[in-house]
């Protein structure tokens, strides 16, 4: 959130990110991106996307053109280590599932 947080929403006459009363107003019409940094909820819900692999391409080059192209080692390094530990997690709960089930011969 600290880093990306409040960026991704265009402001619809200028170029530059809107502020938070410009996005509270409903006239205004502030345009704002559904994969977004802006609350807790948003953050969790773009990173599980981004660790699933859904569409974080664009989530990527949103970070990259609203801020600068260094937001991209954060995806990558999200990527690389949160699927590793998804990964392993996985396969963690397989082995820990595949362990207690101990067949015996009759």
């Amino acid at each position: 959130m600290h880093l990306f947080g409040g960026k991704f929403c265009q402001h619809p006459y200028e170029n530059r990110p809107c502020t938070c009363s410009e996005k509270a107003n409903p006239d205004l019409k502030c345009r704002c991106e559904r994969k977004n940094f802006d609350t807790l909820l948003w953050s969790l819900v773009t990173v599980f996307q981004i660790l699933t692999q859904e569409d974080w391409n664009e989530v990527l080059y949103n970070g990259m053109s609203k801020t600068s192209a260094w937001a991209a080692l954060y995806f990558i390094a999200l990527m690389t280590f949160g699927n590793y530990v998804l990964f392993n997690l996985l396969v963690a709960i397989l082995v820990e599932g595949f362990s207690s089930e101990v067949c015996y011969p009759a």
